[in-house]
């Protein structure tokens, strides 16, 4: 096999094995921050100590609906690295539309965490209306 294709062949045969398994694994290797969305709800992740990551989940904030941990991670594997934003979707000067709470984490030593978030809704009586999990392998 050429050398150049053999990274390509190695992240093709992980993709078909956790295809076949029906896991979801991703090795986070980019030097930019990954940013996990609500999409990326049920994945198990791997990364090296020192590593940053961003959790960006959408909701109403308009209509009272908020994101809570439904269980934090260990902070001996995970730190927040960053104050919790709040990003709008809607163009300055704009009322409504939806927008994206963002947490900020660095890996911080070895092991393996979940994180849990949940959104509740403030017009159903604070009932949890959305759930988020994500499971990080810290090497």
């Amino acid at each position: 096999m050429k050398p150049r294709l053999a990274p390509f062949v190695g992240a093709l045969a992980s993709a078909l094995l956790a295809a076949s398994t029906g896991t979801a694994t991703a090795h986070v290797v980019s030097h930019k921050p990954t940013v996990f969305h609500r999409s990326s709800s049920g994945m198990t992740v791997s990364m090296k100590k020192g590593k940053t990551f961003k959790v960006s989940l959408h909701g109403c904030g308009d209509c009272g609906d908020y994101w809570s941990y439904g269980h934090r991670p260990d902070r001996k594997v995970l730190a927040k690295a960053a104050k919790t934003r709040t990003v709008s979707e809607a163009p300055p000067g704009a009322v409504g539309g939806t927008d994206h709470r963002v947490w900020t984490f660095k890996a911080v030593g070895r092991g393996t965490t979940t994180m849990r978030m949940v959104e509740h809704s403030a017009s159903h009586h604070n009932k949890v209306i959305a759930r988020f999990t994500l499971t990080v392998k810290v090497a």
